[in-house]
């Protein structure tokens, strides 16, 4: 091979991974856009639930996975696996049903951390979980219940994901 041919596939390597780093940055725009949708549709609900006098504490009805995730939406701080344990049975939630529930929660926070929902910081050697909140979203927003069912079609179709894409997309669109 000669210098020119390999000039040649740095160019077109170069050009890939610019390309790659602007679909990236699109990606991140568009994550954004949804975390600031779900913001708002989580703003609804809970003006929604307030108006009806809809009790937004039945964390004895999520699973463990989704009861552990408004344990860290309710706070502003980092928790331990033991800590939101005890939060878990404050709040209601059976975890008697767990062999091991502190086991089973860690296993949930790990998850969380993995798919970027949860923060993980480690203080005097604990592992602690902070819910990784949108800079968007407005503080009021900590005790959303992910378990959340609305009946009234006209607000049922204000939280269908195809309608959230369409308006990340009608955005985006304006923009160009």
């Amino acid at each position: 091979m000669t210098k020119e041919t390999y000039q040649e596939a740095l160019k077109q390597a170069e050009k890939e991974l610019s390309d790659l780093n602007i679909k990236l940055s699109n990606l991140i725009k568009n994550k954004n856009a949804i975390d600031r949708r779900i913001a708002k549709v989580s703003g609804t609900i809970a003006g929604l639930k307030s108006l009806i006098d809809e009790d937004d504490t039945d964390i004895q009805n999520l699973g463990l996975t989704d009861a552990c995730r408004d344990v860290l939406r309710s706070v502003y701080h980092s928790l331990t696996v033991k800590e939101v344990c005890e939060r878990l049975q404050e709040e209601g939630f059976d975890t008697a049903k767990y062999v091991r529930p502190d086991s089973a929660v860690a296993t949930i926070m790990q998850r969380l951390h993995e798919r970027g929902e949860a923060k993980r910081t480690t203080d005097a050697g604990e592992l602690r979980y902070e819910w990784n909140r949108s800079p968007t979203a407005p503080p009021g927003m900590h005790r959303v219940s992910s378990s959340v069912t609305m009946n009234h079609e006209s607000l049922q179709a204000v939280v269908r994901p195809e309608n959230v894409l369409a308006e990340i997309i009608a955005e985006e669109s304006k923009k160009k």
